[in-house]
C-alpha cells in the first residue's frame, strides 16, 4: 500500500517529488538565480568538482530537500556521482520513521542510490554522558563518512545517477552498544591502518585529500546561530568562523544562501518537504538562538544581524588561516630532535602564538599514539562511532593550553626547576631540563 504523509509543503508533479526529467527544462528565474549563485560559491570555495562523488546526507527538511534539487540540477552541468544519506534518530517515533520513507521515495523517483542509518540517539547520548543535539550531529558525521567510504573508496560502485536503476538501501543499525552494524545489502569492508593515519579527530582527512565529499543543507542563518553558540561559550577566533563552507569531507553549498530564499524557491520549483517538530522545540539551544535571540537583536539594534555575522565568520576565516600559518612555522621551530618542544622557544613567542603552539603540539602526539594503539571493530562505522563518542574522549581544551604555558614559563624564568601536569585521556605534559615532553600512561 502506498504510504501518505502528513506535514509536508508545495505541490509537485507526483506525491513524493517531481520526475527527474523536469530538471531537464529551464529553471524559474529565481531558482536559476538561486542556483547560480550557488554554484558559483562552490567553485569559488571548491566544494564540488566534476567527476567527483558526492555523499547528501538529506533529513526531509527544506533546506536538505533543496540541497537534493540543487545537487540534483548541478550534477547535469558538471556531471557527478550522488548517493543519499538519510540518519532516523529514533526521537520521533512514527514521524521520523515517515520522514526516512519519504527521503527513500523521492531517491527511487529520482533513481539516486539511497541509504539509511537507524540510530538510539537519545539512548547514545545518555550513555556517553552527552547532549542529544551533540550525539545527532557526531552520528550522522560518522554515517555520512562511512556510507562514502563505502561506495567511492573501500569497494567502490560505478555510480551513475541517469543509469542507476534502483537504490541501494544499507539498513545500517546501530544498537545501544554501538556495536552491531547490519549492512543488508551493501557490507563494508574493515578499517585499516591507512584509513586512520588520514583522519583527524573529527573524522576529517589531515593530510591527503578526500575522494568524495560529503553535501549538507546548512544555510547562512545556520552558520549566524552556530557563531553565536561560540560566543556564549567563550570561543576564540576559531568559533567565530562558525560553520565553514569546507571542514575535511563536508561541504556546504548553501552557507551564502539565506534559509527564506531557499523557502520561495523550493514553493516556486513545487518541492514537497517534511516538518521537523523538534526545530521549534524550546529545549534546544539552537531554537533559542533562532527563535529568541535573533529576533531580539533586530528588534533591539534595528538590523538583521545574520549577514553580518556571517561577514564576522569569514573576516575570523582570514585570521585564523593566518595564525595557523605562523603557528605551524613557530611549531617547527620549537620542536627539538627528539620530537619535545624548546621551553625557551615557546616561552619567547607572543602569548597567543605560544598557546597555539602548545595545541599543535599536544594535537600531534595524540595522532601518532592513536594511529599506533586505536583497536578495531569489525565494521569502519563501528570505529568512527566509538571514537566520537567514547566518554573519555580526549579534549585538549585552552585551559590545558593556558595552564601549560604558565608552567613551562615559571621554568623558564628559573622560578622552579622542572613539573608536570595531568591532562585528558591519561597525559602527562612534563617540562624538564628545557624540554616539553608528553607521556601516556598504559
Amino acid at each position: 500500500m502506498e504510504p501518505v504523509f502528513d506535514d509536508v509543503y508545495g505541490a509537485g508533479l507526483s506525491r513524493y517529488a517531481r520526475p527527474a526529467l523536469l530538471f531537464m527544462m529551464r529553471l524559474p528565474r529565481r531558482t536559476y538565480r538561486l542556483f547560480s549563485k550557488v554554484a558559483q560559491f562552490c567553485v569559488a570555495h571548491q566544494l564540488i568538482e566534476p567527476g567527483r562523488p558526492v555523499v547528501a546526507g538529506v533529513s526531509g527538511g527544506v533546506d536538505s530537500m533543496m540541497l537534493l534539487e540543487f545537487l540534483h540540477w548541478y550534477s547535469e552541468q558538471i556531471d557527478f556521482p550522488i548517493v543519499v544519506c538519510h540518519v532516523n534518530h529514533m526521537i520521533r517515533g512514527e514521524e521520523a520513521d515517515l520522514d526516512e520513507s519519504f527521503v527513500q521515495a523521492c531517491c527511487q523517483e529520482w533513481l539516486i542510490p539511497f541509504e539509511s542509518v537507524t540510530a538510539p540517539i537519545e539512548d547514545i547520548a545518555r550513555e556517553t554522558r552527552r547532549g542529544v543535539e551533540e550525539t545527532g550531529r557526531a552520528v550522522r558525521r560518522a554515517a555520512l563518512i562511512e556510507i562514502g567510504r563505502h561506495y567511492f573508496e573501500k569497494d567502490p560502485l560505478s555510480l551513475s545517477n541517469d543509469k542507476h536503476d534502483d537504490t541501494c538501501q544499507s539498513g545500517m543499525i546501530l544498537d545501544e552498544d554501538l556495536k552491531d552494524t547490519n549492512y543488508d545489502a551493501c557490507p563494508s569492508a574493515k578499517t585499516s591502518d591507512d584509513d586512520v593515519n588520514d583522519l583527524n579527530r573529527d573524522g576529517a582527512p589531515t593530510d591527503e585529500m578526500t575522494t568524495f565529499d560529503v553535501a549538507l543543507g546548512h544555510h547562512m542563518d545556520d552558520r549566524a546561530e552556530s557563531i553565536l553558540m561560540h560566543i556564549g561559550r567563550g570561543s576564540g577566533i576559531a568559533g567565530l568562523i562558525g560553520i565553514r563552507p569546507r571542514d575535511g569531507y563536508f561541504v556546504r553549498p548553501f552557507l551564502n544562501v539565506r534559509l527564506e530564499e531557499l523557502i520561495e524557491s523550493a514553493k516556486e520549483l513545487g518541492v514537497i518537504w517534511r516538518e521537523d517538530a523538534t526545530n521549534v522545540s524550546s529545549d534546544y539551544l539552537r531554537n533559542r538562538i533562532r527563535q529568541i535571540l535573533i529576533p531580539a537583536w533586530r528588534d533591539v539594534l534595528g538590523y538583521d544581524p545574520v549577514p553580518r555575522l556571517a561577514t564576522l565568520g569569514d573576516l575570523a576565516a582570514g585570521d585564523e588561516e593566518a595564525l595557523s600559518i605562523f603557528a605551524k612555522k613557530a611549531f617547527i621551530e620549537a620542536q627539538l630532535p627528539d620530537q619535545s618542544l624548546s621551553i625557551s622557544a615557546v616561552c619567547a613567542l607572543p602569548r597567543g602564538l605560544a598557546l597555539r603552539v602548545l595545541r599543535l603540539f599536544f594535537e600531534e602526539e595524540i595522532e601518532s599514539d592513536e594511529s599506533q594503539d586505536i583497536a578495531y571493530g569489525e565494521g569502519s562505522h563501528e570505529f568512527y562511532t566509538t571514537s566520537i563518542l567514547a566518554k573519555d574522549d580526549v579534549t585538549f581544551g585552552a585551559q590545558h593550553s593556558v595552564s601549560i604555558l604558565d608552567l613551562i614559563c615559571r621554568v623558564d624564568t628559573g622560578e622552579i626547576t622542572g613539573g608536570a601536569l595531568d591532562l585528558p585521556g591519561g597525559w602527562t605534559a612534563y617540562a624538564k631540563n628545557g624540554r616539553l615532553f608528553l607521556l601516556h600512561k598504559e
